[in-house]
């Protein structure tokens, strides 16, 4: 259904206004300000970075950010090309700085110390030329430059080939297979080696909050009728079991055989009503006194 913003009321305008504004100021104001530079993590452009149809940030996220920075007509600024440049840095720097992190302290291969060179001689020209130009030359010894981090290099050539190089997705039977399985398959073949941990790593960060709303709110109306006689723990496992029903089938469970089941009875549950239970009978007659037991068989004569 179309309708045209001046056949709105006045509230659904305000509200249509106030919406506008909040989700500017929560969201697209990282495309627009330059402190939200700074403080954004940028995960969800993380992310779509690690996505296949998404990695190329010169189409769909350069669109956005020159929408949020055009004028009023809609025309590109050229604000919104120098934000879209320091946007795109400091994702990709973001991205190389979980790299880093990530790639094994082993494979950098350490610079040469400075005590294993061998010492400079003393001399390097004639008496007469090192007197001479005493002033200006240096006889200490000069250190070596440091060796390149491969772990470096690796990372860059790594980053641009996953830009520029094309990439598909497998099918798998009928259907076809999804990011984190693609990612497995990298990691498996040696295409890509510290890109498929940054995956495991920002793939595992929800995106929105919707989902994880979503799963208490489950989680909440599955444990809420029995809470007070279920454990903590039970209740956080029934709630993990309830919302990750793709990884666990509770229904694949084995079936216990009617002869097995007391083994599987906790023994905290368990009480002794044997009727010639001398111990129980023991404690029951501690809770009399001895005049009482005396007046009873004064009664019985």
């Amino acid at each position: 259904m179309a309708f045209r913003p001046e056949d709105l009321t006045l509230l659904a305008s305000n509200t249509r206004t106030l919406v506008h504004d909040a989700f500017h100021k929560r969201f697209f104001s990282r495309y627009t300000d330059r402190i939200f530079f700074i403080k954004c993590s940028f995960v969800l452009e993380m992310q779509l970075f690690l996505h296949l149809n998404f990695k190329s940030f010169d189409g769909f996220l350069k669109r956005v950010i020159q929408l949020c920075n055009a004028d009023s007509s809609g025309v590109a600024t050229a604000a919104g090309d120098r934000h879209f440049t320091k946007i795109k840095k400091t994702i990709y720097d973001k991205v190389r700085s979980i790299m880093v992190a990530v790639a094994a302290p082993e494979e950098v291969r350490p610079s040469p110390p400075v005590d294993d060179q061998s010492p400079a001689p003393s001399t390097l020209f004639s008496e007469d030329l090192m007197e001479l130009f005493a002033d200006v030359i240096d006889t200490d010894p000069t250190e070596p430059e440091s060796t390149q981090d491969l772990n470096s290099t690796r990372i860059d050539e790594e980053l641009e080939r996953w830009e520029t190089a094309p990439t598909s997705l497998q099918i798998n039977g009928s259907r076809a297979e999804t990011k984190l399985e693609f990612w497995k398959r990298q990691a498996e073949t040696g295409t890509y080696k510290f890109l498929p941990l940054v995956a495991r790593i920002l793939f595992a960060i929800p995106s929105s909050s919707a989902q994880i709303e979503r799963d208490f709110g489950t989680a909440g109306q599955l444990v809420t009728p029995q809470r007070g006689s279920i454990a903590p723990h039970n209740v956080d496992m029934s709630a993990s079991l309830n919302c990750n029903r793709q990884f666990v089938d509770v229904t694949q469970c084995p079936k216990i055989h009617v002869r097995d089941i007391d083994k599987f009875i906790p023994s905290n549950v368990k009480v002794g009503m044997e009727e010639d239970d001398a111990e129980g009978c023991e404690l029951l007659s501690g809770y009399f006194s001895s005049d009482s037991e005396e007046d009873i068989e004064d009664t019985e004569t």
